[in-house]
């Protein structure tokens, strides 16, 4: 390489690209997409590079040429944010996007991996959303090539940091389609699959959608065998479960203090084994029939379930409940007021104050009372 800097034969190949022959073309390309991945060219290039050509060449209707220019594009791009600036600029999201579709695997590997660097940017994250790069980045998971499949999954995961993405993904079947490459008999594949599942799972919505297809089994699964044992997977199913403590807890029977629940969190019962038992979110157990089983515990705080006694919201009686009075208090103050949870002349007066005070702290926001169910050895706060 230094025999050709001293000749400056990247400048020499920079400048064949500009000549209108096809076969020159193609030739300068392939040359130059050699030498980017050397450090020594790699900058020469960088800095004398035209890169408003460049992005005018990834249209060219040559595939080796499409091929060559977004390898190009994608050494230059690594860890260059002046580069990545420079080619924004010139509009190179839109032509990127669309050459996902494109019928030759080393070329859509190469513009996926262009995209994976510039995600690195928060503007263009955005400016690849607009431009349809999640669901092309979807559609490619389910291609054959693993080498396809591997930098569809490494771009689409890196624009996963936003939430705008994350939604676009639970909407158009990138979390069904993560979860299956778990099993892929590329290791490659099913390590990356698992780190998007880690990135994916920041918010609670995305993980229960992870959850709700299965990738707390899949991932569970892994992490015990012997053969596929992966610190990846092992990763992800600990993200899957911070972000979706009713799994967690039915797993584990243990929070930590950093757990903080909140609306909408439940307790189903213990599952031992994620391979044994599936656990359902709570819209898949509010569709189950009505059976002798354990009742599930459902935090409310926000609005009342329809299943659940609903007490008075009048404002005058909320505020007769003071920070110091226990349960026989909060009766003696809301009893009597039409709504309550019926304490009529057929109940026990235990029975009624249990289930007057379990529902009054699912359904209102009462900082200073705690739920205590000493009989599943939950303690939580309303």
């Amino acid at each position: 390489m230094p025999a050709f800097q001293e000749k400056e034969i990247e400048k020499v190949l920079l400048t064949l690209l500009s000549l209108d022959h096809d076969g020159v073309r193609a030739a300068a390309a392939e040359a130059i997409a050699v030498m980017t991945g050397y450090s020594s060219s790699k900058s020469i290039i960088a800095a004398c590079a035209d890169m408003a050509l460049l992005v005018q060449l990834l249209g060219s209707k040559m595939v080796k040429v499409q091929e060559s220019v977004a390898l190009i594009l994608a050494n230059l791009t690594c860890g260059n944010r002046s580069v990545i600036s420079l080619i924004a600029q010139e509009g190179v999201t839109e032509p990127l996007v669309n050459l996902l579709s494109h019928s030759t695997g080393a070329v859509v590997t190469n513009a996926a991996a262009v995209l994976t660097n510039m995600a690195t940017e928060g503007n263009l994250r955005t400016d690849m959303e607009q431009c349809g790069a999640v669901p092309a980045l979807i559609g490619l998971l389910q291609a054959r090539n693993f080498q396809v499949v591997r930098q569809g999954v490494l771009a689409l995961t890196a624009l996963m940091v936003d939430v705008d993405v994350r939604t676009e993904l639970c909407s158009c079947g990138g979390v069904q389609a993560l979860v299956q490459l778990l099993g892929s008999e590329d290791e490659s594949v099913m390590r990356s699959a698992a780190w998007s599942i880690t990135v994916g799972a920041a918010d609670t919505q995305t993980a229960v959608e992870f959850t709700k297809h299965g990738a707390l089994e899949v991932l569970q699964a892994l992490s015990l065998s012997h053969n596929r044992s992966s610190g990846f997977a092992q990763v992800a199913l600990q993200a899957l479960l911070n972000n979706n403590l009713p799994a967690k807890y039915s797993l584990t029977g243990v929070l930590a203090p950093t757990d903080i629940i909140s609306d909408g969190f439940y307790d189903c019962g213990p599952a031992r084994s994620l391979c044994a038992m599936k656990i359902l979110c709570l819209e898949e157990l509010a569709q189950q029939a009505v059976n002798d089983k354990r009742p599930i515990i459902v935090v409310n705080a926000l609005k009342p379930l329809e299943y659940v006694c609903i007490v008075s919201d009048d404002d005058d009686d909320y505020d007769d409940v003071d920070d110091g009075d226990g349960i026989d208090d909060i009766v003696d103050d809301y009893g009597d007021s039409d709504g309550a949870c019926g304490g009529g002349s057929g109940n026990n007066d235990d029975e009624y104050k249990r289930s007057f005070f379990l529902n009054t702290c699912i359904n209102f926001h009462v900082p200073h009372y705690g739920i205590i169910c000493s009989v599943w050895g939950l303690i939580f706060e309303g």
